[in-house]
């Protein structure tokens, strides 16, 4: 799901992002309806959420940051 269209650096994208574990969600409401009666429209036990409050566009990044090794690369 994206919702909240706002404007960076003259574009108009969403900034708001959500997304959905469908089968865990279902699965969760089977085994919890009295639960899941009582939530709102919308709401989901089991989400990731990500919120963009300010973006860089046009920024130079080295084209090794995307190698395969730098990606596999543990932190």
């Amino acid at each position: 799901l994206w919702t909240d269209v706002k404007e960076f650096d003259e574009r108009r994208i969403p900034a708001r992002m959500i997304l959905l574990p469908k089968d865990k969600n279902e699965e969760w409401r089977e085994e919890h309806p009295e639960k899941a009666a009582r939530m709102a429209e919308g709401e989901y036990p089991y989400k990731t959420e990500m919120i963009y409050e300010d973006i860089d566009f046009d920024l130079n990044v080295p084209e090794s940051t995307f190698s395969l090794s730098r990606l596999e690369r543990k932190r």
